[in-house]
């Protein structure tokens, strides 16, 4: 998100960024400033700066449909004329019906049945949506095909300097408390994955990071031997140019999956599964190394810590497919042709 802003900045637009559950800190306001964003904050829960705005707004781009279909009608109502884009970020009933289908449960497939009628009413509501791969605008045009649908996939800064395969070591796991697919996965990693690798590499290291992650998944920290739990990091750059691996063994999930696009672009190769793949057209051993079951990831994991060439020739890979499909340059015409003209304030 904040990559973005900086880009709609650079079209020319004045960009303004509302927090609907909390003020950020201090620290990420004077971050946001210095890229020439207005910060606005909640008060008491009531949009005071939409009652009195000024500001001729060409467009609003509300994050998640849950906002949206809160927001979008009051927009409508308040701001006409302004274009109303939809950033699904990912497909919130995609990825329940998934989790139900894993966990063969009858109520989470009924609750991700009203997801999906609610998020396609959004969809049919806005003037755009935005999608982070082909894959979930192909998927739409099916289920929506008068909506506009558009690619605006997960914008990361291009790293140039990769440190080497010697004098990494370790494993790195990315994934907040707060989603459901990150705590389906770091169960699985600590019970079934990781203590397959540690069987056969006694000395490696597991680097957990995410907010709330121990927590919301019930870890007792004494019983993962090897295991290093970080909590929130905010940049996360000392961890990908010093681990070995980046390790995604999600099993439900929509999108195209953050943790798996940072690495690559840092030239971190990532052991992932085909849900953790999604939306980036990875070839196994080639782009990254992807498998389904914990005893075959366990062992890719293995494989690729051990493997200089191999590791050597995933870094390489997933940085240049990376540049290839997800590239600044791409997003910034979308958006260029897409948006209205920036109105000078």
């Amino acid at each position: 998100m904040y990559t973005l802003m900086q880009l709609l900045v650079s079209l020319g637009y004045a960009v303004t960024l509302y927090c609907e559950d909390e003020a950020p800190s201090a620290e990420d306001v004077e971050r946001l400033r210095a890229i020439d964003v207005h910060v606005l904050f909640p008060v008491d829960g009531y949009p005071h700066w939409l009652l009195d705005a000024t500001t001729p707004y060409s467009a609003i781009i509300v994050c998640r449909y849950h906002l949206a279909w809160h927001w979008m009608p009051l927009l409508r109502h308040a701001l006409p004329h302004a274009l109303q884009i939809l950033d699904t970020v990912d497909l919130h009933h995609l990825r329940e019906r998934r989790e139900a289908y894993l966990h063969q449960s009858a109520l989470r497939r009924t609750i991700a049945a009203q997801t999906r009628r609610h998020e396609m009413r959004m969809i049919r509501h806005a003037d755009a949506t935005w999608v982070v791969s082909t894959a979930e605008r192909d998927y739409l045009h099916d289920l929506v095909p008068d909506a506009q649908i558009d690619v605006v996939p997960n914008l990361h800064d291009y790293v140039d300097c990769i440190a080497p395969f010697d004098g990494r070591s370790g494993l790195l796991f990315v994934g907040g408390g707060r989603h459901p697919p990150n705590i389906d996965a770091i169960t699985w990693l600590l019970r079934e994955i990781f203590p397959r690798i540690r069987a056969q590499l006694p000395d490696v290291h597991l680097h957990v990071v995410g907010d709330g992650i121990v927590e919301a998944a019930g870890i007792v920290r004494e019983r993962h031997p090897g295991v290093m739990f970080h909590g929130h990091v905010p940049d996360l750059a000392s961890l990908l140019a010093t681990c070995r691996i980046s390790i995604a063994p999600l099993r439900f999930g929509a999108g195209v999956k953050g943790k798996v696009t940072q690495a690559l672009v840092h030239g971190l190769p990532v052991v992932t599964t085909p849900i953790g793949a999604e939306g980036l057209q990875l070839e196994s051993r080639t782009h990254a190394m992807i498998e389904d079951a914990a005893s075959a990831l366990a062992s890719a994991a293995v494989d690729l810590h051990e493997n200089p060439a191999l590791w050597q020739r995933l870094s390489d890979n997933g940085r240049l497919i990376m540049r290839q499909r997800f590239s600044l340059d791409q997003v910034r015409a979308t958006l260029a042709a897409r948006l209205p003209a920036p109105t000078k304030t």
